[in-house]
């Protein structure tokens, strides 16, 4: 039972044996981050393999994650007993997993690369065309009865059923039914 004096006994306790858990692995980290550091950038680093020092410190930061990912799965096995060969493989597979995502990262921008060869190069074009239709459109919105462009605003802009842009516009059901059976019969291409 908890005394009245010490209310966050038993919160302290749990929060001290957290952290008397995981100083065993801060001893590993300390004892062996440098060394493998070092045994990574003979490794990896440079044209050989290409990766970076930033790389190589992300490779390290990860082995140790991986390793305190596994340990707290197999709470039977000590940190210290674990030895520098087996931080040294689990550090070989982080290595060897950058290099593969780097690789399909340039894969990927190959394929975006090839996309955007294949597209075709008249694009300001394309946005002339867009911008004289926009404005086409425009004229022939303005010319339009107020009326009619509430109910195009309402219905189409803004996507509100019927009952609401009649609501919304102190006009009847109807009456909108009828604007909008209007602009769609002005706005339909007559066939050819």
């Amino acid at each position: 039972m908890l005394s009245d004096a010490h209310p966050n006994t038993c919160t302290e306790a749990s929060s001290r044996t957290a952290r008397d858990r995981h100083l065993p692995l801060a001893g590993l980290y300390r004892s062996h981050s440098l060394p493998l550091r070092h045994a990574l950038r003979r490794r990896f680093l440079g044209a050989r393999c290409g990766l970076s020092p930033h790389e190589i410190d992300d490779a390290v930061q990860e082995t140790f994650l991986r390793v305190l990912q596994h340990w707290a799965r197999c709470a039977s096995a000590s940190p210290a007993e674990l030895s520098f060969g087996y931080l040294m493989a689990v550090a070989r597979n982080v290595c060897i997993d950058l290099l593969r995502r780097r690789e399909h990262q340039r894969e990927l921008l190959a394929d975006v690369v090839a996309l955007d060869r294949d597209r075709p190069d008249n694009t300001l074009d394309v946005y002339a065309e867009a911008r004289e239709r926009c404005s086409e459109a425009r004229a022939y919105f303005a010319a339009l009865p107020p009326e009619w462009q509430a109910v195009f605003q309402a219905r189409f802009c803004e996507g509100l059923s019927q009952q609401a842009s009649a609501r919304n516009l102190g006009l009847t059901r109807r009456q909108v039914r009828a604007f909008e059976d209007q602009l769609r019969t002005l706005m339909t291409p007559p066939d050819s």
